[in-house]
């Protein structure tokens, strides 16, 4: 070993661990040793360090990432990552040491009261500015000068750095923790990123291997913490859809399995639930449109590394963009089945959140909802309506997609019945309805009922598009 070597323990060896090594330190007459926390160290070579080190022991120098990454195990507890075990090194990236520390929640309030006026309308950007400031003299991170406001950390928070600090990132935090209450145990203790990470080190990432241990590190980290919210604001764009540091990190979490729940601001959630009553709904939209590839970072080094990684490891973007796309999806169909007890008669949500169950495969579900916004139609505006008919359409979609076309048929000939008496037999709404009687016929191998179907429905459409 010389007369200085480092330890290098997993990511998740517990205090335990430590203290045995160090004491077991004493009598190795090598000076000092360096101790660091990094994920996933399993070769041989690492087996007999750590051996070599308890058997013969050695003065050991506790490093800042040791002291702030540890979880606080019982000291007999065993380490799943013994660097015996699993895959050895040469199959893995490096990784660099990320603290697991969160905040505890109930200092993070503490915390915001006391610079109320301090941060007062800041972008969490601006506030990582200030505590910047403030670690200068150390170099360390925020975590580092106020140790007695953090613990193990139990929810990842991921947010876009764009967002009011404590007017959109706190208060839906504060939300978020309010709904788990009941099922908590412990205080929360929130990862976030400005609190923890030592900013001034950002320099460390200028080149792709560093980049990459960074993201292994930041990927142990984050699958260790096993829990994620995600914060989007505003509601009918967020903020965290485009940016490329939010997306990796729900690639992390999509590939490691991590738990996550999206969550709005308090102002913003009114704001969305009110939106999910009209007509249409841009959110949803908004959604469907969204691409990795067009995501963005501050650093245009950051960013092109995100999406190297995205690309080797998935294929592409589209994988990422589908599953961002399904779960953005399912949290506005909670959101609205939670909200529509409230809303009267005039409301448009369960169409809305029909089509909605539809596009997640949800057919049943859907067909319920459309039941239901068909009975409140027929009652508001009577059974020759355009939104009446607009609902059967719809029905006979979702019943094609259950296989029952008898019933889809029906569906789609009330529809085109209203359309002709509504409209006349040469409007483009009516061609619209052929074309899916005519999908319904081809879905059953009729292929000359939909033949002449189709036909019908180009009959309307070249008078009134052209050719």
């Amino acid at each position: 070993f010389g007369k200085r070597f480092t330890l290098h323990a997993p990511l998740h060896a517990t205090e335990g661990h430590v203290k045995k090594a160090i004491e077991a330190a004493a009598g190795l007459e090598a000076g000092a040793v360096g101790l660091w926390s990094m994920e996933r160290l399993q070769d041989d070579k690492s087996a007999m360090l750590w051996d070599e080190c308890v058997r013969t022991g050695a003065e050991v120098e506790l490093c800042a990432e040791v002291r702030g990454g540890m979880p606080g195990a019982e000291a007999d507890g065993v380490n799943s990552h013994h660097p015996s075990s699993g895959r050895r090194t040469s199959d893995l990236e490096p990784s660099m040491a990320i603290s697991s520390l969160g905040v505890k929640w109930t200092s993070l309030l503490a915390f915001c009261e006391a610079r109320k006026e301090q941060l007062a309308d800041m972008t969490t950007k601006e506030v990582c500015g200030e505590l910047m400031r403030e670690t200068r003299a150390k170099q360390c991170a925020y975590a580092d000068l106020h140790p007695e406001m953090f613990g193990p950390a139990n929810v990842f928070v991921s947010h876009a750095w764009g967002y009011r600090f404590l007017d959109e990132l706190v208060p839906a935090l504060s939300k978020w923790v309010e709904s788990e209450e009941g099922g908590a145990e412990g205080e929360r203790c929130l990862w976030i990123d400005i609190l923890v990470v030592n900013q001034h080190s950002s320099g460390v990432l200028s080149d792709e291997a560093n980049f990459r241990a960074f993201a292994s590190g930041f990927e142990g980290v984050l699958q260790g913490i096993g829990r994620a919210v995600i914060v989007l604001s505003p509601w009918e764009r967020p903020a965290w859809m485009g940016r490329a540091w939010c997306l990796f990190e729900y690639h992390v979490m999509m590939a490691r399995g991590v738990r996550h729940s999206f969550v709005l601001p308090p102002g913003d959630e009114e704001r969305f639930v009110q939106h999910l009553e009209e007509e249409g709904c841009l959110f949803l939209d908004v959604v469907s449109r969204l691409d990795m590839a067009e995501a963005t970072a501050f650093s245009e080094f950051d960013e092109a590394n995100i999406k190297r990684m995205v690309i080797e490891e998935l294929g592409g973007f589209a994988p990422l963009n589908t599953a961002v796309i399904g779960s953005l999806r399912e949290f506005v169909l909670e959101t609205g089945l939670k909200a529509k007890g409230g809303m009267g008669e005039d409301s448009e949500i369960d169409f809305n959140l029909a089509r909605l169950c539809y596009d997640l495969g949800l057919y049943e579900k859907s067909l319920k909802l459309y039941e239901e916004e068909f009975a409140r139609r027929i009652k508001r505006f009577g059974n020759s309506h355009a939104s009446v008919a607009s609902t059967l359409d719809n029905m006979g979609i979702v019943y094609q997609a259950l296989g029952d076309f008898k019933k889809a048929l029906e569906h789609h000939q009330r529809a085109l019945d209203i359309r002709v008496s509504q409209l006349g037999n040469f409007h483009v709404d009516v061609a619209r309805m052929y074309v899916w009687i005519a999908k319904v016929h081809q879905t059953q191998g009729k292929n000359q009922e939909a033949l002449e179907t189709y036909e019908k429905a180009l009959e309307i459409y070249i008078p009134s598009l052209g050719n």
